[in-house]
């Protein structure tokens, strides 16, 4: 998969899992502000890239500075860039 297609699917997670249904999210949309996310939506977030990429991004230092939906998607590919050098 790459960069494109995860960030693709990174915004479905983030459509499927916001509080407001019917939401189409972009790069730029914050999280919170933005699209309605609260803690426990960011930890269900958080799992379910998990279960989808492998990748645990709950304790990463990064994501303390997660604000947007284009953070997410940078701290993902981050993340799998990570797995593939290993």
């Amino acid at each position: 998969m790459n960069d494109d297609e995860v960030r693709t699917q990174v915004r479905r997670l983030v459509a499927r899992l916001a509080p407001e249904p019917g939401v189409d999210p972009v790069s730029s949309d914050a999280l919170r502000d933005g699209l309605g996310f609260d803690s426990l939506t960011l930890i269900g977030l958080a799992l379910s890239i998990k279960k989808q990429f492998g990748v645990d991004v709950r304790g990463d230092a990064r994501a303390v500075d997660v604000v947007t939906v284009g953070d997410v998607e940078d701290l993902v590919v981050s993340a799998l860039a990570g797995l593939r050098t290993e």
